[in-house]
């Protein structure tokens, strides 16, 4: 029994191996992570750059490259990769001078998207981590277009409408309908960073939302309606987005694919951390 419970945890000699090489990457891909904060935060003129300013091969894309490479190549991958995007998105959530300054939260919003690239998991992990934080993360505007418009957090995840549609409480709680309606214009009508397909649930809850308002419907509720069908009609179709993680994205693009490596099959997301 006490053999069975080392195995369970990943100490025994039965442990899969994979769980031992996750973490040693997860410990390689967080030093990748601490030395992209020390570069911009020894660097004053970093301060306010963009990642898509830096010049191509600049440290911090090759640091995005690196964690990426670590995690494509290691033999759990999915493991290793939501653990890593779960680092990242809490130092993207903790309120650091890294994660605050705009390159900062770029280069964290560029190496989830480039995760994301490895193993959708990542996505999957990262929706549902938010889905089911605090309302100060939920309904943090900047960080939530930020990784809607990478690619990153999934608005059509069951968990995640579930959690706004509660959240909205039917129009009750208007700052949760104003967020949803700011993010949807923003992501979907002014950056076509998402169709929508991309946001269905949403795009319900408001529509019954408008329909059970007693008096007049909130005009942002109605315009964004009134957009979103437009968008259906003409069947607009997501623009990708050239911002935050172009340069980065090159050279991931240009990268050597790891030899022998193939695409894990993603498995089913377990209970968000806490």
């Amino acid at each position: 029994q006490q053999q069975q419970q080392q195995q369970s945890q990943g100490g025994g000699p039965g442990a899969a191996p994979g769980a031992a090489d996750a973490r040693i990457v997860l410990e390689k891909c967080a030093a990748c992570m601490n030395k992209a904060e020390e570069v911009v935060l020894r660097s004053p003129q970093l301060l306010s750059a963009s990642l898509s300013s830096l010049p191509q091969g600049h440290d911090l894309a090759q640091l995005i490259l690196q964690a990426r490479m670590l995690v494509a190549q290691s033999p759990a991958r999915e493991e290793a990769g939501v653990a890593y995007a779960q680092k990242l998105c809490r130092r993207l959530y903790d309120g650091g001078k890294f994660a605050r300054c705009q390159l900062g939260g770029e280069w964290i919003t560029a190496s989830l998207a480039s995760l994301n690239d490895v193993g959708k998991r990542v996505s999957k992990e990262v929706t549902a981590w938010i889905a089911f934080s605090d309302n100060d993360r939920r309904l943090n505007k900047e960080m939530t277009v930020a990784l809607v418009n990478s690619r990153v957090l999934q608005l059509n995840s069951p968990d995640y409408v579930r959690e706004m549609v509660k959240l909205m409480d039917m129009g009750r709680n208007q700052q949760a309908v104003d967020f949803v309606v700011g993010l949807l214009s923003h992501s979907l009508v002014e950056k076509r960073a998402i169709a929508t397909g991309d946001c269905v649930g949403l795009l319900e809850a408001l529509t019954k939302i408008a329909q059970a308002s007693r008096g007049k419907p909130s005009d942002p509720v109605i315009r964004l309606l009134e957009e979103a069908r437009g968008l259906a009609r003409s069947g607009a179709q997501a623009v990708p987005q050239p911002g935050v993680d172009a340069k980065a994205k090159q050279m991931l693009a240009g990268a050597a694919a790891p030899q022998g490596a193939q695409p894990g099959k993603a498995k089913e997301a377990p209970d968000p951390p806490g």
